[in-house]
C-alpha cells in the first residue's frame, strides 16, 4: 500500500497522542462510533512505532510504501486519528 508522505506523517504523528485522545474522550464520554479493544490495542502495543518500522519512503520521497503485514493496523491508526481530530 502507498500513501502520500505528509498525510503518513500526520497520521503517525497524531497516534502519538492516542492515549491523551482516548482519555479525555472517556472523561467525556461521547463513544459514538469507536470500539475500546481496538483503541486499546493500538496504544497498548504502540502499533504506530511497528507501522513506522514495517515503512519506507519512496524513490523521490513522495510516498510511503506500507508493508502488508502492518496495513489493516495503518488503517486503524488513520481511522482513530481522524476522529479524534
Amino acid at each position: 500500500m502507498k500513501v502520500d508522505r505528509l498525510e503518513f506523517k500526520k497520521v503517525v504523528n497524531d497516534a502519538a497522542h492516542l492515549r491523551f485522545n482516548y482519555s479525555q474522550m472517556r472523561i467525556a464520554d461521547d463513544s459514538a462510533d469507536i470500539r475500546e479493544d481496538e483503541i486499546e490495542y493500538l496504544i497498548d502495543n504502540n502499533i504506530h512505532h511497528r507501522v513506522m518500522e514495517n515503512s519506507k519512503r519512496s524513490l523521490f520521497g513522495d510516498k510511503v510504501s506500507i508493508n502488508p503485514t502492518v496495513e489493516k493496523d495503518y488503517l486503524l491508526l488513520k481511522k482513530y486519528t481522524e476522529y479524534f481530530r
